[in-house]
């Protein structure tokens, strides 16, 4: 048989050691690009944007985005909603039976309440526990909250839409009773038990990054508005 040159054997080695290294030191493009989303099965991707600022899939979020959308139903400040079950409810459990079901209509996943506080309970507690990041409901590029610093200061962007995604039009205010800061208002007809022109609530502005949920104004409570469903 004849021998390989020694010169040869020599490069070809050299050449193959370098390649392995490169291999084995440099990270994997699926590595740097997605984690693994838990439950959902669906992929986010990680590290900084461009512009420096946190991406909904980087290292610290609890998981999934969760969702949040504009109420397709308008409800009076009494709360009275009857569910797709038949089901006659009022106060806060009326308006979360509203998020609830416009959930389920349009296949959104998990549990579903509306931004309203009461004497019993703030609104950024309502909500449940998470702590971000939220992105608009069939929007899911549109990122409105990275945390809960954001709903306590100014949305990234607006919660303007509905569950199936489609911009609300029409009647654009929202019922919250809550402050800038996600706690209770000195108005909220009543903790959202009382239909009545006399008295008054803290209402928002859904096209509004910062007066989203106070915009500065007091509504009766006899005239419908919509509410924010939050996924909990």
């Amino acid at each position: 048989m004849k021998r390989m040159p020694r010169i040869w054997f020599i490069l070809g080695c050299s050449a193959a050691l370098a390649a392995c290294e490169s291999f084995d030191s440099a990270p994997t493009q699926l590595d740097a690009a997605f984690d693994v989303v838990q439950e959902t099965g669906a992929l986010r991707d990680a590290g900084t944007d461009a512009d420096g600022s946190v991406d909904a899939g980087d290292g610290g979020d609890a998981g999934a985005p969760h969702l949040v959308f504009l109420s397709s139903k308008l409800l009076y400040g009494d709360m009275v909603y009857k569910t797709q079950a038949g089901k006659d409810l009022s106060g806060v459990p009326g308006a979360d039976a509203a998020c609830q079901d416009e959930a389920n209509a349009d296949g959104l996943l998990g549990t579903y309440a509306a931004w309203l506080s009461t004497d019993g309970e703030d609104a950024i507690d309502h909500i449940g526990t998470f702590t971000g990041p939220w992105v608009l409901a069939n929007r899911t590029a549109v990122r409105v909250a990275l945390g809960r610093g954001d709903l306590t200061t100014s949305l990234r962007e607006p919660i303007d839409s509905l569950a199936n995604g489609a911009i609300a039009t029409g009647n654009m205010s929202t019922f919250t009773g809550t402050g800038s800061d996600g706690k209770r208002a000195a108005t909220a007809c009543g903790n959202f038990k009382v239909k009545d022109g006399a008295v008054l609530a803290t209402i928002g502005d859904p096209t509004s990054r910062n007066r989203w949920t106070a915009d500065g104004n007091l509504a009766a409570c006899n005239v419908a508005r919509r509410v924010y469903c939050f996924q909990r």
